[in-house]
């Protein structure tokens, strides 16, 4: 079985009667034509929005391809096509390893690689990201500056630590919650990071978030038909809780089709 029912018990029952198909499409390929079995799932990626245990099982029979033809002619162009389907898995909300691109997540502390002075101005931009490790953060930019923190860095970094302590505590409670605060944060890279990262995450299954994140687009970011495209992958979407967003993904999904 590629997913557990507990899994796909929460999801639309469209998207379920799509994965029970590609089960049984996928059971009855040979264990040996991995190069099938990828195809398979890749067939399905063009249609919906896949799984964590969906790409888990693409990239493991990936490696096993890839080991199997470790002294043949074949070897490079198998590498070149697992990092170009690592690409792709990417926008399917996939994480393969660690963060795997995201550089803005509230939860993690931040890594700084730098022996040059820092400008107050780039300074200024990551005190107001209510990440882990803040004090580390502070003590970094305060021996790293051009010249001496104002007064203003030391009230960032406490508005900031205030408001990672409330995303804590939100985290594990309802995802409006969480994404309220989290939209407090005046920074687009840092709310998609976030989000997305969530989502990514929870098996896609966090409908509200979804919900609530494309209507957080359709204000602050032009990706919002891309991200709207993804969602109606995975689930049948009332297009008129999305009035304006639906005029919009009709002229992408035509501009992609050209």
């Amino acid at each position: 079985m590629l997913i557990k029912k507990e899994i796909l018990k929460n999801l639309c029952p469209v998207y379920i009667k799509e994965i029970e198909k590609l089960e049984q499409e996928y059971a009855e390929i040979p264990e040996c034509d991995r190069g099938i079995k990828k195809d398979c799932l890749l067939k399905f990626s063009q249609n919906y929005l896949m799984l964590k245990e969906l790409w888990d099982t693409f990239f493991d029979e990936s490696r096993k391809e890839q080991a199997e033809a470790s002294f043949t002619p074949n070897i490079s162009q198998l590498v070149q096509t697992y990092l170009n389907n690592k690409i792709r898995s990417r926008y399917h909300f996939y994480i393969l390893n660690g963060n795997d691109g995201y550089k803005k997540l509230w939860h993690e502390t931040p890594n700084f690689n730098t022996s040059f002075l820092l400008d107050y101005s780039e300074i200024r931009l990551q005190l107001n990201l209510p990440q882990k490790g803040l004090e580390h953060t502070l003590k970094f930019f305060d021996e790293h500056s051009c010249e001496p923190l104002p007064k203003e860095a030391y009230i960032l970094y406490t508005k900031a630590k205030e408001l990672y302590s409330k995303i804590l505590i939100a985290d594990n409670k309802s995802d409006e919650e969480w994404f309220n605060l989290i939209i407090e944060v005046k920074d687009i890279e840092f709310v998609a990071n976030n989000i997305e990262w969530r989502i990514g995450n929870n098996n896609l299954n966090c409908q509200k978030l979804w919900k609530l994140y494309l209507r957080y687009l359709e204000k602050n970011d032009t990706k919002v038909c891309a991200f709207f495209y993804y969602y109606c992958m995975l689930i049948r979407v009332d297009h008129l809780s999305f009035p304006g967003i639906s005029r919009e993904i009709s002229r992408f999904l035509w501009e992609i089709a050209r």
